[in-house]
């Protein structure tokens, strides 16, 4: 007489059939990011033309957002001015000009002038209703060791925390040509240390494409993870043609594994900005490359 399988009989006896294609398991698809808001870096809108033109031109393209380099001769009324009047949102500031008063420098005249455009920009930021400044967090040279640079470094954002907490703001510290911060667990040790929920990393796609993989960089930052900025990288360029122009390469003909990239960001539950910081030209290119980043995206 048959006797019933038992549970672990069934089971065995699935995977059995869908091994040899009887049983057609249904997988569920890979994760992707629940929201991801695009915006571009203001650089990308010919400099030709009003704030708000040029606001306007982002927004007709498709962007969502835009990212700021932190300037004093910015004018915090007339960049609200211009978010209102086209709907473009400022979600944050860059100070790119952080390496040239780097945090990490020897002299301490250097570092407070950096720490200084750090607070100002800090203060324009709230100014104009964005979420954080991104910047790069000092760099390490012949002269200035891997060491003295973390300490340095670490003293000066330490002093800007609280604030940025009186603000509500984040500061996002960022990879790039620093020389500094090669790899995603120093990133993640670096932030831990500074000890504050103010701090995070913003992590430039291009950037760690250079230096490994962004997928692995973002399994490692997990919730330390506040912003995206996205370009593509390619190692044979930048190995045939010298290492600039891996950086030259257009959105999605480059390295980026965009399957295990956007998983990546789903596992660190990832929802927020992704700042396209690429070429940018009249309205048929930026509409073009936003078709480009929402393909590439799922979006």
């Amino acid at each position: 007489m048959l006797q019933p399988l038992d549970r672990r009989e069934l089971c065995r006896s699935a995977v059995a059939l869908s091994l040899w294609g009887f049983v057609d398991p249904q997988f569920p698809p890979p994760p992707r990011p629940e929201r991801l808001d695009l915006a571009a870096r203001l650089s990308m809108a010919p400099p030709e033309g009003s704030l708000e033109e040029r606001f306007a031109l982002l927004k007709a393209a498709g962007f969502v957002g835009v990212e700021l380099d932190y300037s004093d001769d910015l004018d915090p009324r007339e960049v609200v001015e211009a978010s209102g009047a086209t709907g473009l949102t400022v979600h944050g500031l860059r100070d790119a000009q952080a390496l040239a008063h780097p945090l990490s420098s020897d002299d301490p005249n250097v570092r407070t002038r950096g720490r200084e455009t750090l607070e100002r920009a800090l203060r324009f930021c709230k100014a104009v209703g964005g979420s954080g400044v991104g910047l790069l967090p000092g760099e390490v040279t012949a002269e200035i060791s891997y060491a003295r640079a973390w300490n340095h470094a670490r003293v000066e954002l330490a002093a800007t925390a609280p604030l940025a907490e009186s603000l509500g703001l984040r500061i996002g510290l960022e990879n790039g040509p620093n020389r500094f911060l090669l790899s995603p667990l120093e990133a993640a040790r670096f932030v831990d240390e500074l000890a504050s929920p103010v701090f995070g990393w913003h992590l430039d796609v291009a950037w760690s494409l250079a230096l490994s993989w962004p997928q692995h960089w973002i399994h490692v930052l997990g919730e330390r993870l506040l912003k995206v900025e996205l370009a593509d990288f390619s190692q044979a360029a930048s190995e045939s043609a010298g290492f600039s122009k891996g950086f030259e390469v257009a959105l999605g003909q480059g390295d980026c594994q965009w399957e295990p990239f956007l998983e990546a960001l789903a596992h660190a539950r990832y929802r927020g900005w992704v700042t396209l910081d690429v070429p940018g030209g009249d309205a048929g290119h930026l509409g073009s490359v936003v078709r480009t980043a929402t393909e590439l995206l799922g979006r």
